[in-house]
């Protein structure tokens, strides 16, 4: 159930970007908007599962290397720059990984309920398609074929018998034969 909570999270989070986008379409192009929104969509991601991807720069490996101190404190600024902006292309990148993640989860819940319609179409058939086999071949039997062999036998018998109990028991079957 946390699972289905957090993919609603998800899916609810791409719907206000994409909202949020198509309205800000107006005012800004979609090169500018969509960076943004992909920053944003995979922020949000950290902020609900705390998943971050694993390339972001590690600033600690830096701090090490400056406290050594002398020229390096000149390269400070432009290595922070740098991270930084490399810290966001990550994101950005991590946030078409979320997209593609999630149409992939979306893929896969619409194979599973696809799976379990035809799972139980095939049960039902499996469960109800034999006693109405079972039924018609009884009908076809007991009410089309038994009852023309009873009238046939009752019909050829009648021409034989020449003796008057012969014929009421051949008449009585055919007369039982036509009712039924």
């Amino acid at each position: 159930m946390d699972e289905a909570y957090v993919y609603i999270k998800k899916i609810l989070f791409i719907g206000i970007c994409i909202i949020t986008g198509y309205y800000l379409n107006s005012y800004f192009p979609l090169y500018f908007i969509l960076p943004v929104l992909l920053l944003a969509l995979s922020l949000a991601d950290f902020k609900i599962t705390g998943r971050k991807p694993e390339h972001l720069f590690n600033h600690r490996r830096t701090e090490e290397y400056f406290k050594r101190g002398g020229l390096r404190d000149l390269i400070r600024v432009p290595v922070i720059l740098i991270a930084f902006i490399y810290n966001i292309c990550v994101w950005i990148i991590w946030g078409i990984y979320l997209i593609f993640e999630l149409f992939i989860g979306l893929l896969l819940l619409i194979k599973t309920i696809l799976f379990w319609i035809i799972y139980a179409i095939i049960w039902f058939f499996r469960l109800y398609i034999p006693p109405v086999i079972i039924l018609y071949k009884l009908v076809i039997h007991y009410l089309i074929k038994w009852i023309w062999w009873i009238y046939r036998i009752s019909f050829k018998n009648m021409a034989h018998s020449l003796k008057k109990q012969h014929y009421f028991i051949a008449a009585k079957g055919t007369i039982l034969a036509i009712f039924t």
